[in-house]
């Protein structure tokens, strides 16, 4: 995370005793906080933790100019390699991170790297990291990783510009599986021309399809996702039609239990969608999709079909287990 500055204080300023009691009251007390979650964040790096660094999608000649670029040789599915600038959008140096994600990893697998569009998270791309290439020089001006795809979103998830979370994880030196391969991925898919259905005051978003499921004891059944104890992340995403005001949230029930997740609140035919979010299930949880919205009984206000043959894509919704 990036670290406001401490601005100076005027001694000639008519407000200064004020600045000052502003100074001290609020200006250090934030300086320290981002501090320590800065501190936080590296010691979770140092740990071989999880960690997320905001870049956008180049092409391979943007990356190594310090403007916070990566860049993937091939489609989601298909890429062998990937650029990243040493500096990151925030116009943060990280060479010595980047570094890190491989160096002294005796595992066939170094870790994983999770890519996830800030604004869309249910556009997303998977992938395993064996070798970080050319690392005899750690201040180079973008590090190139060797990697193979797991899993995707899409074949092409991403826009050029687009701003994306990259989420690195090491593996340790036993097992090279790796947690972020632990996954669920479910949507509400519907035949060419079906749309998504009626709004009304709150509903549960219909969740009809697994796409993907390598969480042992996780399940999808009625509408309900069920998944064991751990520590997991969501992010999901549910469309609208001329709805007005509306906003999906992620419900989760564990041991009697209920608390959300929030998602942004969207208007008109755009979708809301549910940042990526960790929770804790200390027992079996059960887990829907929820929406509001401030007009009801709009036709076809869950989403629209296109109606050109193929699926209907609706709520989309994916959970990472992280331990």
């Amino acid at each position: 995370m990036a670290i406001t500055p401490l601005a100076p204080l005027d001694r000639t300023s008519p407000t200064f005793r004020t600045d000052v009691d502003n100074f001290f009251g609020s200006a250090i007390p934030a300086f320290v906080g981002q501090a320590n979650a800065l501190a936080a964040n590296l010691n979770s790096i140092a740990a071989g933790g999880a960690y997320a660094i905001p870049y956008k999608l180049g092409v391979g000649s943007d990356v190594g100019y310090g403007n916070g670029f990566f860049a993937l040789n091939g489609s989601a599915l298909s890429s062998t390699e990937m650029y990243v600038d040493n500096t990151d959008l925030r116009g943060i140096n990280l060479a010595n991170v980047l570094y890190s994600t491989t160096e002294g990893n005796t595992s066939s697998v170094k870790g994983h790297i999770r890519l996830t569009v800030i604004n869309r998270p249910t556009a997303w791309a998977l992938f395993r990291v064996t070798a970080l290439l050319s690392i005899t020089d750690p201040a180079r001006p973008y590090k190139v990783f060797s990697i193979a795809p797991i899993d995707a979103s899409e074949p092409f998830p991403f826009s050029a510009g687009e701003a994306v979370e990259v989420s690195f994880q090491r593996t340790g030196d036993k097992g090279d599986a790796g947690s972020l391969t632990t996954v669920l991925w479910v949507r509400d898919v519907k035949g060419s021309g079906q749309s998504a259905g009626t709004t009304a005051n709150t509903q549960r978003r219909t969740l009809n399809t697994v796409k993907r499921n390598t969480i042992p004891g996780a399940s999808l059944s009625g509408d309900v996702i069920t998944v064991p104890p751990g520590t997991y992340r969501l992010s999901a995403s549910a469309p609208a039609y001329s709805s007005g005001r509306h906003r999906a949230y992620a419900s989760i029930t564990v041991g009697g239990v209920t608390t959300s997740i929030e998602g942004q609140t969207a208007n008109g035919s755009a979708p809301s969608a549910i940042q990526m979010s960790e929770f804790l299930a200390g027992s079996t949880a059960s887990i829907s999709i929820q929406h509001m919205f401030d007009t009801w009984n709009v036709p076809n206000g869950l989403g629209l079909a296109l109606g050109l043959g193929g699926e209907e894509v609706y709520t989309d919704v994916f959970i990472e287990k992280v331990s």
